[in-house]
């Protein structure tokens, strides 16, 4: 005996993944109770309203496309994937698959079962962290190492034939040079794209602390103003260390370096708790050049290891903050941080 309506809901509830039965045009007519969890809302609030209106703004248009998708060619299932928010007010990707109703049951429609992967998300993601390190890594032991070692080996024969003093002076700066590499590419493989436990800091007080422990020369420290932040304050340290060292490598020894709040204007298009808030540092130097000046290896100094910046967009991305760079009102370098919304730290892949 074919089941009742009924009959027919307590089944879907009772599956181990998540349900929500929609009808022809998107409209939920069923949510199960793991559904509800999910989607931050209650039967009374999800009954009626459709469901790509449940997910976040992005990802509605997937939604809808997937369920038209269903709709055109019942006889298939489609998976598609899309954010959505908690009750708790945590940001989650659900793998959904859309599947016609049997002509069968007592109800007519498109039942979507959904399963939370955001945990495989970002171990997938944290894999193609590692495997692109990987490879950063082979190609500074292939070329960044090799470069200095064979400079070292050319003055060191040079050294013995003649006893040059000069020349041994070389391969000792060759030396030091594959030393401060081998400490930075430690820094980068050993903390990766990770960060201790954060807390409210003072951008102005960890700025001064920094300031202390780099060789600055003449150079002046202007702190626009404060601003907290929640943050790693050793790693944040770090941070604004491999910065002011950088300008007092490439924006010469006069120069002043100012660190201020930066809070960019609210839009009507965004969210309230996704506005994207940071900070800045800029500099009245010579500016920056025509290059991606985060790639690991990158230098524009002979001495230089090439990865102070590239450990900065690291520990920022760890803080899930985004860098850019452009030029300052002086015309020298400026730097922004600014806060990534939760939403699009979660970056599903979508497809039928």
């Amino acid at each position: 005996m074919a089941p009742t309506e009924d009959q027919y809901w307590q089944l879907l509830e009772e599956f181990p993944d998540q349900n929500v039965v929609v009808d022809d045009e998107g409209v939920v007519i069923f949510a199960d109770s793991g559904f509800k969890q999910v989607s931050g809302c209650n039967s009374e609030d999800i009954v009626g309203t459709a469901l790509h209106g449940l997910v976040y703004d992005a990802d509605s248009d997937d939604v809808r496309d997937a369920l038209e998708a269903v709709g055109a060619n019942p006889d298939t299932a489609h998976q598609f994937e899309f954010r959505t928010q908690t009750i708790e007010g945590e940001w989650r990707i659900l793998e959904a698959i859309g599947r016609t109703l049997p002509s069968q049951s007592p109800i007519s429609g498109i039942v979507v079962t959904v399963r939370d992967i955001t945990e495989r998300k970002q171990r997938e993601r944290e894999l193609q962290a590692q495997n692109d390190r990987l490879e950063e890594f082979a190609e500074i032991v292939s070329h960044d190492l090799r470069s200095p070692l064979q400079v070292a080996q050319g003055h060191l024969e040079q050294a013995a034939a003649t006893g040059s003093e000069d020349s041994f002076e070389k391969v000792r700066q060759s030396h030091d040079r594959i030393g401060a590499i081998i400490d930075d590419v430690l820094t980068l493989a050993r903390q990766g794209k990770s960060v201790g436990e954060t807390e409210p800091v003072s951008l102005a007080e960890i700025a001064r602390r920094a300031w202390e422990t780099v060789e600055t020369k003449e150079m002046e420290l202007v702190v626009q103003d404060d601003k907290e932040l929640e943050a790693d304050p050793d790693r944040f340290q770090q941070l604004l260390e491999n910065l002011f060292r950088n300008a007092a490598e490439h924006a010469g020894p006069e120069t002043t370096v100012t660190v201020g709040p930066l809070d960019l204007m609210a839009t009507s298009t965004r969210a309230e708790e996704d506005l994207a808030t940071g900070f800045f540092l800029a500099d009245d130097g010579s500016g920056l050049p025509d290059a991606d000046v985060f790639e690991s290896g990158f230098s524009t100094e002979s001495d230089g290891t090439g990865f102070g910046l590239a450990i900065v967009e690291q520990i920022a991305e760890a803080h899930h903050w985004c860098v850019s760079e452009k030029e300052s009102l002086d015309g020298g370098a400026r730097f922004e941080f600014t806060e990534i919304p939760k939403t699009e730290r979660l970056q599903p892949s979508h497809g039928s």
